[in-house]
């Protein structure tokens, strides 16, 4: 139990350092970083023969070999996923290092080797679960409700995992975009995937009816920084004019965005991250009001006039905060688009050279 409470505060940390984009506080390098067996609560309080036979279904990396998701088991993924961004975040926060594309590097293929060493059954899809009627991965011999309940964890636990591997890639990559500069080609991918699958669970509320919290903080840490950097992307097609739809198709990426919107608005005043949920809406809806209804262009004249010089939209990546969420966040919900299609004018933003 201390070690399953470490965890939950270590990988806290580093949830809230990513959005907020602040160094975290606690670092692996002067912690014990145990991880708990990967058993369900039920068997953490055997004793005896029972237990005994129980630690024979764990391999020698700690997992369970029946098979079976538990919280304990998405636990141990967020535990290890939290460990690379905690290596991110030093990369994105840290001072300018000639070798950061060399560590860059190495985070990924770290990456590549956890995600190979994991147990077969995380790595099956969660459309995969979501989307058959009678699920029965991870599951004993359980019946009526019991049984549905258990459905629903397992479902859960998976898009958790699913979730966090991939926001693990979204961040490295949106340290790329921010600290060296690269273009976003290989983080729009991503977005698109994250979101769509928080859109996927989203689709099945009713089935995640008893669990209605994890699917509002699915919405806030995964799906708001997915949405914003599509969002972004297409007001900058938008104002180029040059679409590129094999990357970003207009048309899905608007409809997806529009869903994700309504799921924020279902998203009440007396539930947690109701702020951040209404903030998110708000700006999404700006962005999209801006693509489908954009302003009368301005003479060239008055573009002229209205600044030499000015930074291109197309050039959004260096002064839009986009390693954190919190001010990505406000900057979706205040920067002044009209003047930004307009008169081709990025307004620089408080925050922006955090990472």
């Amino acid at each position: 139990l201390r070690k399953k409470i470490f965890i939950s505060v270590y990988a806290r940390d580093k949830v809230v350092a990513s959005f907020l984009g602040r160094p975290p506080r606690l670092s692996y390098r002067y912690c014990k970083m145990d991880m708990p067996l990967d058993l369900n609560d039920e068997q953490l309080f055997e004793t005896g023969a029972e237990l005994e036979a129980t630690l024979k279904t764990i391999d020698a990396d700690g997992w369970n070999t029946c098979g079976n998701l538990n919280r304990n088991t998405w636990i141990r993924v967020w535990f290890l996923e939290c460990q690379l961004r905690e290596e991110i975040l030093e990369l994105a926060l840290g001072p300018q290092q000639e070798d950061f594309e060399l560590r860059s590097n190495g985070i990924r293929r770290a990456q590549e080797r956890l995600h190979a060493s994991f147990p077969g059954f995380m790595k099956i899809s969660p459309e995969e679960v979501l989307n058959v009627s009678e699920g029965t991965m991870g599951m004993e011999a359980h019946s009526g409700r019991r049984e549905k309940a258990m459905r629903q964890l397992n479902a859960l636990f998976l898009v958790c995992i699913h979730a966090g591997i991939m926001h693990t890639d979204f961040l490295l990559q949106r340290a790329l975009v921010s600290r060296m500069k690269t273009d976003t080609k290989q983080l729009i991918p991503i977005s698109r995937r994250l979101l769509k699958l928080i859109l996927l669970a989203q689709a099945k509320r009713d089935f995640f009816r008893d669990f209605q919290g994890d699917l509002v903080y699915l919405l806030t840490t995964h799906g708001l920084p997915s949405a914003g950097v599509l969002a972004v992307e297409l007001l900058k097609q938008e104002q180029s004019r040059q679409y590129a739809q094999d990357i970003l198709p207009r048309s899905e990426i608007i409809q997806d965005i529009s869903v994700f919107i309504s799921a924020l608005a279902a998203v009440g005043p007396g539930e947690g991250n109701y702020g951040i949920c209404n903030q998110g809406r708000r700006a999404l809806k700006r962005v999209l009001d801006m693509v489908l209804s954009p302003p009368a262009p301005i003479p060239a004249a008055q573009q002229q006039q209205a600044g030499d010089g000015a930074k291109g939209f197309d050039e959004m990546s260096f002064f839009m905060p986009t390693g954190n969420d919190a001010d990505f966040l406000q900057w979706l919900d205040t920067v002044e688009f009209d003047a930004v299609l307009n008169n081709g004018a990025m307004p620089a933003v408080g925050g922006a050279d955090l990472v």
